[in-house]
C-alpha cells in the first residue's frame, strides 16, 4: 500500500515538473501567429480531464489565465493542487514558476507579480525529429515523432511525441495542433490520455 502510494506521488510530481502540461494562447506577443511551436498549444482558456488507462486516476489542467507572454495553468489531482506559469517565445515554451497549494484555495492570478523559480523547457524549435534540449539533472528532451496518431475517447488527434530520459527513466508526451497535450506515458508504468475538453464556465 504505502509502495502504491509513493509512486503516485512520484508520477503526479514528474507530471507537475515535466508539465505536463497544456497551455492556452490568444495574444502572445513575442510569438508570431505562423510560429509552428505554438500550434501545439489551445487558442483559447479551457478545462482538460486526463484519465488513466489502468487505473482509476487522473489529473485535471485548467488553463484560466493568458497575460501578454505568460500563460498561468491550475493543476488539479488526486493529491496535490499546483499553480503553474509558462512564459511562451517564438522559439520555446518553459515553465518558469510552480506552487503547491495543498488543500487552500487558489489565487486567481499567479502571473501579476510574477517571480520567476523555474527555468524548465518544455518545447524548443526546430520542430523537428532529432532536436534535443537538456535538463540541469542529466535528462534529455528529443522530439522523436511528428505525425504519431493518437486514439482517445477524446478524438483522434496527429501528435508531435517529445520524450524524456534520465539514465533507465523515460516519459513520452504527445501534443496536437490547437489542443495541446493529449496523451503522457511515465517509463511503460503508467500511461494518462485525454478524455474530455471543456470550456471554462
Amino acid at each position: 500500500m504505502i509502495k502504491n502510494i509513493n509512486m503516485r506521488v512520484f508520477v503526479f510530481s514528474f507530471i507537475i515538473i515535466l508539465l505536463s502540461i497544456s497551455f492556452a494562447i490568444k495574444d502572445v506577443n513575442v510569438a508570431t501567429k505562423d510560429s509552428n511551436l505554438l500550434k501545439y498549444y489551445p487558442t483559447k482558456e479551457m478545462v482538460k480531464i486526463f484519465k488513466s488507462k489502468s487505473q482509476n486516476e487522473g489529473f485535471t489542467h485548467i488553463v484560466d489565465r493568458i497575460e501578454g507572454n505568460k500563460v498561468q495553468i491550475k493543476q488539479v489531482d488526486l493529491l496535490t493542487r499546483v499553480a503553474m506559469v509558462y512564459e511562451i517565445a517564438e522559439n520555446y515554451i518553459k515553465l518558469v514558476f510552480t506552487e503547491e497549494v495543498g488543500n487552500n484555495d487558489f489565487k486567481e492570478n499567479y502571473i501579476q507579480g510574477l517571480q520567476p523559480n523555474r527555468e524548465d523547457y518544455i518545447l524548443k524549435a526546430p520542430l523537428a525529429v532529432g532536436t534535443k534540449w537538456y535538463d540541469d539533472i542529466g535528462g534529455v528532451f528529443e522530439i522523436i515523432k511528428t505525425n504519431a496518431i493518437v486514439e482517445t475517447s477524446a478524438g483522434t488527434f496527429e501528435t508531435l511525441v517529445v520524450r524524456y530520459t534520465n539514465d533507465d527513466f523515460t516519459v513520452k508526451e504527445y501534443y496536437s495542433a490547437d489542443v495541446g497535450l493529449v496523451k503522457i506515458i511515465l517509463n511503460n508504468y503508467a500511461e494518462f490520455e485525454l478524455v474530455q475538453i471543456n470550456p471554462i464556465l
